[in-house]
C-alpha cells in the first residue's frame, strides 16, 4: 500500500509510509478527511486533503487487488456482471 500511495501522489516511499503512520494513529479514533489533523498530513506531503483521500482509496483498491481480488471487479462480486 505504501508503493501504491507513493505513486499515487508522487511522493517519496518515506514520506507515504511516515504519512500512513499517522494515519494509523489518527484512525483510532475515525480518519475524518475533513478533519484538521488530516488536512495537516497532505499538507505536509504537499497535496490537498481531497487529493490524499483519493489516493488513499485508489491504494487501497490496488493493494485489495494485489492480494488476489481479480482486476476490473468490484469487492463482492462476482459471476458476468448481468
Amino acid at each position: 500500500m505504501v508503493t501504491a500511495l507513493a505513486n499515487q501522489l508522487g511522493v517519496s516511499q518515506g514520506a507515504a509510509q511516515q504519512a500512513l503512520n499517522q494515519l494509523e494513529a489518527l484512525s483510532r479514533g475515525g480518519v475524518d478527511p475533513a478533519s484538521p489533523a488530516f488536512a495537516a498530513i497532505a499538507r505536509d506531503l504537499g497535496v490537498s486533503a481531497a487529493q490524499l483521500a483519493a489516493a488513499l482509496d485508489a491504494a487501497k483498491q490496488a493493494a485489495g487487488q494485489a492480494a488476489g481480488q481479480p482486476s476490473g471487479q468490484p469487492t463482492g462480486q462476482g459471476g458476468t456482471g448481468k
